[in-house]
């Protein structure tokens, strides 16, 4: 039987909702990642002031965060980004919200693309499709005060045929551009990414001594890329094919999670993955949360507080409890005169026992198949007097909240189809960014016109799935930071001790690697293209070295990288030491850099 083009393309609205959950809660992820290194990634006291950005690439990118270069502005739009994430995650205004977090993530990785890595794409894409897609209709805010509900799960759209695409073209992409021979036919492909020591886990680290499994992983990682989209996408054995492909490609990235230290970019994937569950699976899971005692909740509310009747319409949306009755207390007389007694809600069990106040809140989440622990933890004994003054307060002011939420939480419908001109941008969009993926691609030689490499720069849409493509680099390293003070003294900069470099390869591997921002950083700072930012990482240092160290103040700092070269499976590592720059802190890193466009280096002071 040939499955519909509809069906294969199209995706549950419960998927969708899955997909904004964990949207949001990845980008409030990535911006705690982030906010460690705030200031030395994101404002002029760090690596890349807003003026070295406009000297070394000659224009300023368009980015909120291009505004000031104060590191309290940095945190109060990371602050603003969250919350706009938490609105993505329980679905209040969702599209908008998702609108306002794809500009406040395109603005961060314009701010400063030394540290960003392809996880940061696949999430900036992912966003830009989840904008034109329903993805609030069940199981958010949005939903719970939809005036027009929908019973029928299924979405078809060319937003999602766009999302779908640009899910399975990371993998086949990715697996063109891998067309080294330590692919295919060598096989040894995994064994050198496993060789990578800054990225890998004790896990990966043991796994590399067995040599067949690293060829047969990487045959396998290769073959499960390029035939994705036909396990994904095939009409004949639709379900069972999609389901193999689905899991197959889960468990790669969570063995990659296992093995390697690559931050977010397994969940981003993952995330990414999980917009192709089958309305099967949705049925299914529906069937074993389904119980007698979730089907027999009842909750009742002040029939006269319109504020009462979304907070609890909400709940049973957020909580996945659909079978939930909801009523005003005035409709029976015996739970009117409870509710007046105790200035309450009513929440009856399926049987017959009622509960209140701040425990009736805690009960009715105990009752949530995803949320049971913290209804669990609500119900603590140490919790409820705390509880009960946070239901009173609530429960005293309900009338006044009426007012708040008939502006900011109003009964309105939610359309779940693209209007004409928006299934029109999207068919556009899927035909620029596939034919985008393609030019990439050395074989096919698909020239991109300039206007549309134009609208996909300055969208930040343009992508080239380079992951350990055309292979895993055979090289890496560590930093030493040499210093002298300006009495003569040396100085470990890293270290931040004074006197001569003691760190063993270890701890200089886990001082520059401390995470995986400042690992992307440091990876890619020996490339000839990143010269001209070196002059302001060492200043970087050396103001973070005089910050701690007021009486001894650092006149001049060279930085080495230590490489080691992977050699084939056997064979010992070598290694090198290269001094990558060197500057006086008392120069302007912006001097050092016109000073190397003319061909000069700096010379250090003698102290």
């Amino acid at each position: 039987m040939i499955t519909s083009f509809k069906t294969v393309f199209g995706c549950d609205l419960r998927t969708l909702a899955l997909f904004r959950v964990c949207l949001g809660f990845l980008i409030i992820l990535d911006l705690i990642s982030r906010s460690r290194a705030l200031v030395a990634h994101y404002s002029d006291e760090g690596v890349l002031p807003r003026s070295a950005m406009m000297l070394i690439d000659g224009y300023v990118p368009p980015s909120l965060y291009m505004m000031s270069g104060s590191a309290l502005f940095v945190g109060i739009l990371f602050l603003l980004a969250a919350i706009a994430a938490f609105f993505v995650l329980v679905g209040y205004r969702a599209r908008l919200m998702v609108l306002i977090s794809w500009i406040f993530l395109v603005s961060l990785d314009a701010r400063n693309g030394y540290v960003s890595q392809g996880g940061d794409l696949l999430l900036r894409m992912l966003l830009f499709w989840a904008m034109f897609l329903p993805i609030s209709k069940r199981f958010s805010i949005d939903a719970a005060l939809d005036s027009n509900p929908v019973d029928n799960n299924r979405h078809f759209s060319f937003a999602s045929v766009g999302l779908l695409i640009q899910v399975l073209s990371v993998y086949f992409f990715t697996a063109l551009l891998k067309d080294d021979p330590i692919w295919i036919p060598q096989g040894t492909a995994v064994y050198y990414a496993l060789s990578i020591d800054p990225l890998i886990t004790p896990v990966g680290e043991w796994l590399r001594e067995f040599p067949f499994l690293m060829t047969s992983l990487t045959y396998f990682v290769w073959a499960l890329e390029i035939l994705a989209p036909l396990l994904v996408f095939s009409p004949v054995f639709h379900l069972p094919l999609r389901l193999l492909g689905l899991s197959l490609l889960i468990l790669m990235h969570i063995g990659f999670f296992i093995c390697m230290y690559i931050g977010l970019f397994p969940l981003i994937s993952i995330t990414s993955l999980l917009v192709l569950t089958p309305s099967v699976v949705w049925d299914y899971l529906a069937r074993r949360i389904a119980s007698p005692a979730r089907a027999g909740i009842r909750i009742y509310y002040d029939g006269e507080c319109m504020f009462c009747e979304k907070v609890c319409l909400i709940l049973r949306s957020l909580l996945i409890l659909p079978q939930a009755q909801i009523a005003a207390a005035q409709s029976r007389a015996e739970v009117e005169a409870i509710m007046l007694q105790h200035d309450s809600w009513v929440i009856y069990d399926h049987e017959g026992n009622y509960h209140l106040r701040w425990r009736a809140l805690a009960w009715l989440i105990s009752q949530s198949p995803i949320l049971f622990l913290l209804g669990r933890l609500m119900a603590w004994a140490k919790f409820q007097k705390m509880g009960d003054r946070i239901y009173g307060l609530v429960a005293a002011n309900r009338y006044r909240f009426g007012g708040v939420t008939r502006v900011l939480l109003p009964f309105r419908p939610l359309d779940t189809s693209l209007s004409p001109i928006g299934n029109a941008m999207c068919a556009v969009f899927i035909t620029i960014i596939f034919w985008q993926n393609l030019s990439t691609i050395n074989q096919v030689n698909v020239p991109v016109p300039t206007l549309v490499r134009a609208v996909l720069n300055n969208l930040r849409l343009n992508q080239s799935w380079t992951m350990f493509a055309p292979r895993p680099s055979d090289t890496y390293g560590w930093y030493i930071a040499e210093g002298m003070l300006n009495d003569g003294r040396s100085a470990d900069v890293y270290r931040g001790a004074i006197g001569e470099q003691i760190w063993s390869r270890e701890e200089y591997l886990d001082n520059n690697y401390s995470n995986y921002r400042w690992r992307k950083y440091l990876t890619k700072f020996p490339l000839e293209e990143r010269v001209e930012s070196r002059p302001y990482y060492l200043h970087y240092l050396c103001r973070e070295w005089d910050k701690q160290h007021s009486d001894a103040q650092l006149s001049w700092i060279k930085l080495y990288f230590v490489t080691e070269k992977i050699q084939p499976p056997g064979s010992p590592k070598t290694s090198e030491r290269i001094l990558t720059w060197q500057s006086n802190c008392g120069d302007d890193p912006a001097d050092e850099v016109l000073n190397l466009r003319r061909g000069i280096l700096p010379e250090l002071s003698q102290s």
